[in-house]
């Protein structure tokens, strides 16, 4: 498939396929936007039928290669536990499906933290025996609480 007719759509699907998300996409293709709907509306740019076929032609030609480290796997988990729930977005790999609204649009929330924390701790070679935690008074009276 030759490149998009639309220079825009055609940066847009090769920010995709680099592994932008589509919010930042569509603000990068369209500089002069200032609402707050750049999420939507990357959405629905991306759902365009040419598009989708350009993005998915550009992710063969390229072929995502990984090369990951203990290191980047721990700073990918640590950048999944700074989401808020009001930055997730659908096509940001560390984000999942949460449901699709009454509208028929994709809602996306940020990974488990505690399963986030539990990868950390495998990986780190941290386990429940080793485990050292800081805390206050409150929070120690209440653990003992617990223990009895």
């Amino acid at each position: 498939m030759p490149k998009l007719k639309n220079p825009a759509h055609e940066e847009f699907a090769q920010l995709i396929a680099s592994g932008k998300t589509q919010k930042k996409a569509y603000l990068l293709t369209h500089p002069a936007y200032q609402g707050e709907n750049a999420k939507y509306l990357g959405f629905q740019i991306r759902q365009r039928e040419d598009i989708g076929r350009r993005i998915d032609e550009l992710l063969e030609k390229g072929g995502r290669k990984f090369n990951f480290t203990k290191d980047s796997i721990l700073q990918r988990l640590a950048d999944m536990l700074d989401i808020a729930p009001e930055d997730a977005e659908m096509d940001d790999p560390n984000c999942d499906l949460k449901h699709v609204t009454k509208e028929g649009f994709p809602v996306a929330v940020p990974p488990d933290r505690l399963r986030v924390l539990e990868m950390i701790a495998k990986i780190t070679g941290i386990s429940k025996d080793t485990l050292e935690v800081t805390a206050n008074e409150q929070i120690l009276d209440m653990l003992k609480g617990f223990k009895e």
